[in-house]
């Protein structure tokens, strides 16, 4: 039988989406096509474990609280900016690929899985 709360597993969740971001965060290098790569896939962790999360707080029907709105809202504004780095730089390879006539070797990156639900 688990004997973890609710709020137990927000908090866990949070805290693995905050561990991923930070991940994501040193993976991060706009140069490396490799580490993009990986700091997408730790976005996309995060992502997954913020939808949980926020299952569990619909579950509850209240609304997250003290710390962890703090948390959300750093949390939140950390994969804001990654997302938006991770993008440009995609942006930025596409674009270098055509002017420079290569195969264009960035992949698309306008799926689901980074769409924060609400």
């Amino acid at each position: 039988m688990n004997s973890l709360t609710l709020e137990d597993e927000i908090s866990r969740h949070l805290a693995n989406a905050c561990s991923c971001v930070a991940s994501a965060r040193r993976f991060w290098d706009a140069l490396d096509h490799t580490r993009r790569e990986e700091c997408y896939r730790f976005l996309t962790m995060a992502m997954e474990d913020l939808k949980t999360a926020c299952a569990f707080v619909r579950r509850k029907q209240a609304s997250p609280i003290g710390v962890l709105t703090d948390t959300l809202a750093n949390l939140q504004a950390d994969a804001s900016l990654l997302l938006r780095l991770v993008d440009t730089s995609a942006s930025f390879c596409r674009g270098m690929a055509r002017r420079i006539g290569a195969a264009d070797t960035c992949e698309e990156r306008s799926g689901p899985a980074l769409k924060a639900e609400g």
